[in-house]
């Protein structure tokens, strides 16, 4: 399974999450008084980084296991 399509959608997710941190701490929003949009704008940015992690790692167990799934094992394999 290729994981490509949600590795771009969950890193633009993020990078628009912490831009918001960012606008909403120390940008313009400050101004605004709405402070604390920028503090879930974060923690929010960090659970989809977790789940970026998470989906890595789970990526790289799948490859592990199926890298040998072709080679047939005990009685069904011919020896030459």
């Amino acid at each position: 399974m290729n994981y490509r399509l949600y590795y771009i959608v969950l890193t633009v997710i993020l990078l628009i999450q912490m831009y918001f941190f960012y606008y909403f701490v120390f940008g313009d929003g400050q101004q605004i008084g709405l402070q604390f949009m920028g503090y879930i704008s974060l923690i929010f940015g960090l659970c989809i980084a977790y789940g970026l992690i998470l989906l890595v790692r789970h990526q790289r167990r799948h490859n592990q296991q199926t890298f040998n799934a072709h080679i047939k094992k005990g009685e069904k394999r011919k020896l030459k």
